[in-house]
């Protein structure tokens, strides 16, 4: 008995099978890293400055890919896992993040690589603009096939509750931040808003998550901060765009107004500051909350990736708001929370090398299920009794 309990070393295989889709959010991490380093209010022209962000993308087209291939090796060797993942209350939740990653690839190629470093011209333009199309695809599949089946082939319930509900949603919310899409972004952040009031209703009636579920706290400043940024960059497309005397809006009375184009702006960057003062508030109840969860030992595991994103996207929103309103304010707030999270994203860099190269970061609970089956069916010959699953805490 006491040799069954001796972890025996994971071998490359089991890596395979215990390859998650949550190690996505790997790439949205250092997708909102070269975000960052490429709009920093402070130096950001810097020749070196270009080049890291660079450095951060191809890392990240890298990665992804790596995921990309072990992904598709898990469910080809294990297809059953393909199911048990989806019906996973928790797991399937992070189905959403390779489209989030893959997006943060194609907004910083557009920026840094066609624009900046002028290299691909139009054919990197419209190849980087299909692929933003089957993004906007996976994102929506996402969206709507993943809160479907929590309505239909899961159970939940509101003290297992947690923030990784916002995903599925947060995934138009990205999609639309690349490309300019307002019907997506008006989807996502409602439906942000009302899983938002239902999260905060289970902190109050639950309290913080215990464990590595602590960490998700942060996950609204994800919504809110993305959603924020898009916004602006709707209303910067209305301004440049709508209006124009060049025939583009056709016949419409709405958009041919010259006055439509600024009013549509304004609205928009008011409409940004209010999610930003949305995520700031979360913010604050995060580290709030989070303080009480360190005081105990906290395991590490990859859903500590997801610090990393949200915390980017809201700096960026504020370096963003620095931008269009000219605020030293927001300038030096989004450099000083910008220089943070780059630190934050270095150590947990550094932490996940360590747990890859022991192999202990490689779990996947959804996987419980299946070899608990198959230990009883080996012990007693016959299949167990199925039971329904509930949230469990975020790992």
């Amino acid at each position: 008995m006491a040799a069954d309990t001796i972890p025996r070393n994971k071998t490359f295989k089991d890596v395979i099978r215990n390859f998650g889709p949550a190690w996505f959010s790997v790439n949205m991490g250092i997708g909102a890293m070269s975000t960052l380093f490429h709009a920093y209010p402070y130096g950001s022209n810097l020749l070196g400055m270009k080049f890291t962000s660079l450095g951060f993308l191809l890392f990240n087209i890298t990665s992804l890919l790596v995921f990309l291939s072990l992904t598709i090796a898990r469910y080809t060797l294990w297809p059953d896992i393909w199911h048990l993942m989806l019906r996973h209350p928790a797991k399937s939740m992070f189905t959403g993040t390779f489209p989030m990653g893959l997006a943060t690839i194609l907004s910083a190629s557009v920026q840094l690589v066609n624009q900046d470093f002028n290299v691909g011209g139009k054919a990197l333009l419209y190849t980087l603009w299909g692929l933003w199309w089957m993004d906007s695809a996976l994102s929506v599949v996402c969206c709507w096939g993943i809160l479907h089946m929590m309505k239909t082939t899961q159970n939940h319930t509101l003290d297992a509750m947690s923030a990784v509900w916002l995903l599925p949603g947060a995934t138009v919310i990205v999609a639309a931040s690349v490309g300019v899409s307002l019907f997506m972004l008006c989807v996502g952040l409602t439906m942000a808003f009302m899983i938002l009031t239902v999260y905060l209703l289970r902190l109050i009636l639950h309290d913080i998550p215990s464990g590595a579920g602590a960490l998700s706290v942060f996950l609204p400043l994800g919504p809110m901060g993305q959603g924020g940024f898009a916004v602006l960059l709707m209303g910067q497309y209305f301004r440049d765009f709508v209006g124009t005397t060049d025939g583009a809006n056709g016949e419409s009375d709405f958009l041919g107004q010259p006055d439509t184009a600024r009013i549509v702006y304004i609205a928009c960057v008011c409409l940004a500051f209010c999610l930003w003062s949305l995520a700031t508030m979360w913010a604050v109840w995060a580290v709030m909350g989070i303080q009480q969860a360190l005081r105990a030992k906290i395991e590490f595991k990859i859903g500590a990736w997801g610090l990393i994103f949200p915390n980017g996207v809201y700096a960026n929103l504020s370096i963003a708001l620095a931008d269009t309103l000219d605020s030293p304010f927001f300038r030096v707030y989004g450099a000083v929370y910008g220089a943070g999270v780059i630190l934050l994203w270095a150590c947990i860099a550094a932490r996940t090398l360590v747990a890859v190269y022991s192999k202990e970061i490689f779990e996947a609970p959804c996987l419980e299920e299946m070899d608990l089956g198959k230990a009883v069916i080996e012990e007693h010959g016959s299949e167990p009794k199925p039971s329904s699953t509930t949230t469990p805490p975020v790992q």
